[in-house]
């Protein structure tokens, strides 16, 4: 039976990549217009259609055409999905009949939605502008065959043009930290970006950008599947979904055949042995799973699997990871979401639409913090888990200092953690980086801690060094404590403070929290081992009056004090580390220490540098305490 309908075409005048977003042409305060149902069309007395995405795509060798469209049932039993062709018409008059995916359900059920996806590649290399999308019934059984236009909804510039496309609509464009929901998704989500930090790594630079994600509802929501792009100048950056048990992937991208012809790059052959090809593609870009798309957008695989399901009211964090050269600025972030065609023989091509842009902040907003002073307890984001509330972290000692040897500075920097319950307590990981006031970001070492727990009502102290350049000068440094879980392999901030250098110790007072010592008085004396080898050797007494703050656990592990003892030209002749714990530990009195040090001839003047020297998994890390010359 041949439909006949009567349809006024209404025509919308709009800049907005998908009719999806022509609910929301005029800027508007509220948030969820984004996401508002689109224009809908009626098709026959039961269905109506609206459109989601318009596709207008370059590939290789011809034009990717493509609509995804919802159909909705407003009759109250099963409906048929006609066998309409559906069409493309462009600007001169021209149209394509598009190919219906194999995927396409047949039935809707009553006073529902589905969608639908068409897709085919002509071969036409020059611009094609769209006019409008079409559903015509044709009725091959007479002659000449008979067609009955249905419904034609107009494309404006809605149609998405490739991974170049500029994204220019206000409307569609967000500042940094502006709160938004994704449009031609159904999912109230809602999405905040919050940080954008470079990492450098041994597979190359990853820059990890930070979502917040709040479900307003009163009803459980699970993530909806979209991808992130960066974008400099010049280039296009594919991001990564990394985080906690993110929603299915899009197919990577590879040869695959579309509707009417050949697919483009950027198209997915997910039958047979594509999965394993797209997996082997994964590996070969090394563990990110990242590649540099070059006017080409490539998605990226999801590291973890499983569903981010939102509870009613709450909120979560989610991450992507994009790959850049080392000196790539990015401008903007590209939301795109992906879609997917199948053919009858199994081939299925997935390829990506852009949503939305949003813009970055500049290189000061992004390194902005608040002031923070010595033995402050730190604030964490609310939303981490890593820090428990009831354990107190602070830093109690920062300093720097020259490494003469190794051309750079170095960094301490103490942190106390502090257990308030009276139940023993995990001593939790966590990461550090500096920050200079130039923007450059150097990672801390942390130090191998022997204490697995912190004792009730107790604390226990952790050593992070950094190495500078020589031309660092302290000052604007920001410290940011990093949760390395949550986006493994990479890193999410959950605390910034701008900190400033303490001044350092003298000859005649020293701190080594929990320590306090002050220098009564100190000597250097040589000895003569006439009985053995004919040389000198060294002991040095220094008499201390050490205070011990309390409540602080300490164990093997904790930081040693390092006797060196250099000659007249600078060269060292031994050293000798002293413990805070232990037989034989450093007293309040006269400490006797014989430095593991010998010369053949009597060393005149000579110098004891002092150090407080700890181990990290990149090697032992000194702070210069105090220089005593005699």
């Amino acid at each position: 039976m041949n439909w006949k309908k009567t349809v006024t075409t209404v025509v919308i005048s709009t800049s907005l990549m998908t009719t999806s977003f022509t609910a929301i042409a005029a800027p508007s305060a509220d948030m969820n217009a984004e996401s508002a149902a689109a224009v809908s069309y009626p098709l026959n007395d039961t269905l109506s259609v609206e459109l989601k995405t318009v596709l207008n795509e370059h590939v290789l060798g011809g034009t990717r055409l493509g609509v995804v469209v919802r159909m909705n049932n407003n009759g109250a039993a099963v409906a048929r999905v006609p066998e309409y062709e559906v069409r493309m018409k462009t600007n001169d008059g021209v149209e394509y009949t598009l190919q219906a995916s194999a995927a396409n359900p047949k039935s809707i059920q009553p006073k529902a939605k589905t969608e639908l996806s068409y897709l085919a590649v002509v071969d036409r290399t020059d611009t094609v502008t769209l006019a409008e999308v079409n559903w015509t019934d044709v009725d091959y059984y007479v002659y000449p065959k008979k067609e009955t236009l249905m419904v034609a909804v107009p494309i404006s510039d809605q149609a998405w043009k490739g991974a170049d496309a500029p994204i220019t609509n206000p409307a569609m464009i967000k500042k940094w930290g502006e709160t938004f929901t994704i449009p031609s998704l159904l999912s109230p989500l809602q999405f905040q970006p919050l940080s954008i930090d470079k990492e450098v790594t041994e597979k190359g630079t990853v820059q990890v950008v930070q979502l917040l994600v709040t479900n307003p509802t009163g009803q459980r929501e699970t993530l909806p599947e979209f991808l992130i792009d960066g974008k400099s100048d010049s280039q296009v950056y594919a991001g990564e979904k990394i985080a906690q048990g993110a929603a299915a992937s899009a197919v990577p991208p590879a040869a695959g055949e579309a509707a009417g012809g050949t697919a483009a790059a950027g198209s997915a052959d997910t039958s047979g042995a594509a999965p394993a090809a797209a997996n082997a593609a994964a590996a070969a870009v090394g563990a990110t799973g990242l590649k540099k798309a070059d006017s080409q957008s490539y998605s990226g695989q999801k590291m973890e699997q499983g569903e981010i399901i939102l509870e009613p009211k709450e909120k979560k964090y989610v991450h992507y990871a994009i790959a850049t050269d080392n000196d790539t600025a990015l401008s903007s972030l590209t939301v795109l979401t992906p879609e997917k065609f199948a053919q009858a023989g199994g081939q299925q091509t997935s390829y990506l639409v852009g949503r939305l842009k949003v813009l970055l902040p500049d290189s000061t907003a992004r390194t902005a913090a608040s002031s923070y002073q010595i033995g402050q307890t730190m604030k964490f984001d609310a939303l981490s888990d890593l820090i428990h509330p009831n354990l107190d972290v602070s830093i109690v000692e920062f300093h720097m200092n020259d490494n003469e040897d190794e051309g750079s500075k170095s960094v301490t920097a103490k942190f106390k953690l502090f257990n308030k319950t009276d139940q023993p307590m995990a001593v939790p990981v966590f990461q550090t980086d500096l920050v200079s006031s130039d923007g450059y970001t150097y990672t801390g070492s942390r130090q191998n801690i022997a204490a697995q727990r912190i004792l009730p009502n107790s604390g226990v102290v952790i050593n992070y060094a950094y190495t500078l350049p020589a031309s660092e000068t302290g000052s604007g440094l920001i410290i940011r404590v990093n949760d390395t879980q949550k986006a493994a392999p990479y890193k999410t901030t959950i605390a910034s403070y701008g900190i400033g250098l303490q001044q350092p110790d003298t000859n005649e007072s020293f701190d080594v929290y929990p320590f306090e010592a002050k220098v009564g008085y100190w000597t250097i004396t040589p000895m003569f081992n006439r009985r053995g080898d004919m040389t000198y050797s060294y002991k040095v007494r220094f008499d201390l009056e050490l205070k011990r703050a309390e409540q602080v656990q300490l164990d093997p592990s904790f930081s040693k004090l390092q006797f060196e003892i250099y000659n007249s030209t600078n060269n060292l002749i031994g050293a000798t580390p002293v413990s805070f714990t232990g037989a034989n530990r450093l007293v309040s009195g006269e400490n006797n220490i014989m430095l593991n040090a010998t010369s053949e001839q009597l060393e005149r003047p000579l110098t004891v540098k002092l150090y407080e020297v700890f181990q990290t998994p990149a090697g032992e890390s000194k702070r210069l305490i105090g220089v005593y010359t005699q």
